[in-house]
C-alpha cells in the first residue's frame, strides 16, 4: 500500500512509501497524524460519511412520502458524489422549481442547503428529509416564493 497525502487544490503535501497494510498499519497512522499536525494551519477537506443507493432512495422516499398530498410533485435525488456524503435533491411541480444540497458531515450531524444557504443542520439523514420536506412546504407551498419572482 501507498499513503499520499494532497492540499486542496491537489498538490502533493506528503507520502509514504510503500507499506504492508497488515503488519504496517501503526506507521501509516502515524505518518497521517504528523503530516495532519504539520500541516495543521492548513484548511482540510474532510471525507464526509458515504451514501448507498439505497439511503438515497430512502431519502428520496422520505421525501415523497411527506408531499404525497401534494398534486404534481416529483423528487428527483442526483447520487453522484454520494460516496462523498454529497447528493442534490430537486423538487419540481408545475409551479415551482428549486433544489438543495445535503451533506452528511457524520452519523449524527446532516446539513441542508437552499440556493447556497444553511438552512439547518438535521441529527440524522432520515429527519434531513423530512426536514426539507418541510422547508419546502413552508417555503413554496404557503406562496413566498412565486415562479414569476
Amino acid at each position: 500500500m501507498y499513503c499520499t497525502a494532497f492540499d486542496i487544490s491537489n498538490n502533493k503535501i506528503a507520502s509514504l512509501p510503500h507499506f504492508h497494510l497488515d503488519k504496517e498499519m501503526n506507521q501509516c497512522a502515524e505518518f497521517i497524524l504528523r503530516t495532519m499536525q504539520s500541516n495543521e494551519n492548513r484548511r482540510r477537506r474532510f471525507e464526509n460519511v458515504p451514501l448507498t443507493t439505497f439511503d438515497c432512495e430512502n431519502f428520496e422516499q422520505i421525501i415523497k412520502d411527506f408531499l404525497d398530498d401534494l398534486p404534481e410533485i416529483d423528487i428527483d435525488v442526483t447520487d453522484e458524489n454520494s460516496e462523498h456524503g454529497f447528493i442534490n435533491v430537486g423538487v419540481y411541480n408545475p409551479k415551482y422549481l428549486t433544489e438543495y444540497d445535503v451533506i452528511v458531515n457524520n452519523a449524527k450531524s446532516v446539513d441542508i442547503e437552499h440556493d447556497g444557504k444553511k438552512i439547518g443542520t438535521a441529527k440524522s439523514f432520515e429527519d434531513a428529509a423530512e426536514d426539507l420536506a418541510k422547508h419546502f412546504m413552508d417555503e413554496y407551498m404557503s406562496g413566498k416564493y412565486n415562479k414569476n419572482n
